[in-house]
């Protein structure tokens, strides 16, 4: 949400959450956090894809989760924070409009949309099968016979649009009447007002009362305290406004040096990125240098763009490029007292969902590093220093990636010089991952079988020579980086890596079945 807001302040945010016990205090939680919407949506909705099991038994009535989210934001002193938006198998504008007495502000609408333009709720929509065209790349009816459907319609757009207008226009219209009956101006002014409704039936079989009573605004919650924050620049904004100030003055190229970062400095270059994006579109390179061994907070580089470089000696916390579209970002070791080079490490969740751009990173990595990676490219150096044994203790404990990395990869390239951990590649449908071999070390190909996370549809194949290409050009990318650090050592074990065959070095790993281009995928 930070971050978010951090790359673009005007933006509004929604947080989607399914109607579970306690969702009163999660609705709390997400206002806290500082979303603009809250969507509520329950589980009689109409999930396509979604398993038997949980169509049936999963998630309780969008009516109590509203209810329970709007009482308690009231309750709490919030409710003029957020607006509450909700969904979940709702069938007419009487629908809609008791929702919005029970407390929100809006309601959607999916499954019968869907039907209007013509779909079967057939619940196979994640088999690519679809016979009308809607869940489907088919287009022609040769395609669905290649496909193997024995029946298809291709889709009518104009029909569609037409009856999209017919239905949300039908149900507006009789929306507005229904507010027009009950003696107010417009629907808004309904928003929790549970009086206007009754139970009319089934008193002995369910109570409806903690739902119509009414709900009141409470000024001064109880057992609630105001904590002040501080009104300081952070130093994300301090770096945009650094950077704007040289960029008026038409440069080649821009370099903000930083001469420390805590953990509290979080964002860093995410404003910037926003900033740069929005109004200064083919800006030339600017590279933002952050020395003395600082660990920067959670969300470093998040959201980064093109021609955006962002180097740090020392270390990262949460989140370091989330979302980045393009982009370098460099984590090295920093010189400590001793004269040693440590850390170059980063935390959680790196490069999560990242379109593009290239990441190294010379240290370790905690877990989920390279999740929904989605086309950037990525060198870990955390190396392996014992022998590997797998017989004591955890999988994760001496790895260099502490687990469940490239999880829902479906584009880009990982090349892992250490141990990546357990459970990798769960659900891994595109891109692939490199792993240098060291039997020296006792990390072969039965121990990196052991890492592959149980129902990955993954294979360890050997390199293709494309894939040898791509381990140079990554390698020589993290080389130069370490040699312009002063690292001299650790340069000439990468070079004497990148002069050695590996072909008998690296293996790969792929889905079972990758797309020969993926740059056609479809995710």
């Amino acid at each position: 949400m930070y971050e978010l807001k951090t790359a673009n302040p005007r933006a509004r945010i929604a947080v989607k959450v399914p109607v579970i016990p306690g969702i009163g205090t999660i609705g709390i939680g997400i206002a806290k956090a500082g979303a603009d919407i809250i969507t509520v949506s329950g589980f009689d909705g109409g999930t396509g894809a979604a398993r038997m099991h949980a169509l049936k038994y999963v998630g309780l009535p969008v009516e109590i989760g509203v209810s329970e989210v709007h009482r308690a934001l009231l309750y709490a002193g919030l409710r003029d924070n957020v607006e509450i938006w909700a969904d979940g198998g709702l069938k007419s504008s009487v629908d809609a409009l008791k929702i919005m007495c029970l407390g929100a502000n809006r309601v959607g609408f999916g499954t019968l949309p869907m039907v209007a333009i013509g779909c079967t709720i057939c619940r196979e929509c994640q088999m690519d099968t679809c016979h009308v065209g809607i869940a489907t790349q088919i287009e022609t009816e040769e395609q669905a016979k290649n496909h193997g459907l024995k029946r298809f319609v291709p889709r009518d757009y104009e029909f569609s649009v037409r009856q999209l207008v017919h239905f949300f226009t039908g149900m507006g219209e009789d929306l507005r009447r229904l507010v027009a009956e009950l003696g107010v101006k417009n629907a808004q002014s309904l928003v929790g007002q549970t009086g206007t409704m009754i139970q009319p039936r089934h008193f002995d079989r369910i109570d409806l009362t903690p739902l119509l009573n009414p709900s009141s605004y409470n000024p001064e919650p109880e057992g609630f305290c105001g904590i002040g924050f501080d009104t300081a620049v952070p130093l994300t904004e301090k770096i945009t406004e650094e950077v704007v100030r040289e960029l008026r003055k038409r440069p080649s190229s821009v370099s903000v040096r930083v001469d420390g970062t805590s953990s509290m400095d979080r964002n860093i270059g995410t404003h910037l990125s926003g900033v740069l994006y929005r109004e200064y579109p083919g800006h030339p390179p600017v590279t933002i240098s952050i020395n003395h061994g600082s660990v920067a907070g959670n969300g470093m580089g998040s959201f980064l763009k093109d021609n955006m470089t962002i180097r740090i000696t020392g270390g990262a916390q949460d989140g370091v490029g989330k979302g980045a579209i393009s982009g370098r970002i460099i984590v090295l070791k920093a010189k400590n007292g001793q004269g040693r080079f440590v850390d170059g490490s980063v935390g959680k969740s790196l490069a999560y969902g990242a379109q593009g751009g290239l990441f190294l990173i010379q240290g370790d990595a905690d877990s989920r590093a390279g999740i929904r990676l989605s086309g950037a490219e990525m060198v870990l150096g955390g190396r392996i220093t014992s022998p590997v044994d797998d017989r004591v203790g955890h999988l994760g404990i001496h790895a260099n990636l502490k687990g469940f990395a490239f999880e829902y990869m479906t584009n880009g390239r990982a090349l892992v010089l250490g141990d990546p951990g357990p459970w990798i590649c769960a659900g891994m449908t595109g891109g692939a991952v490199y792993l240098l071999l060291q039997p020296e070390w006792n990390f072969d190909i039965g121990a990196i079988k052991r890492r592959i996370a149980k129902g990955s549809r993954v294979v360890i194949t050997t390199l293709k020579p494309e894939d040898v290409t791509h381990i140079r050009r990554l390698l020589g990318e993290y080389e130069r980086e370490i040699a312009d650090s002063g690292q001299a050592e650790e340069a000439a074990w990468v070079r004497s890596l990148i002069e050695s065959d590996l072909f008998s070095r690296f293996v790969r790993i792929i889905p079972e079945s990758q797309q020969v281009e993926q740059t056609i995928s479809t995710e």
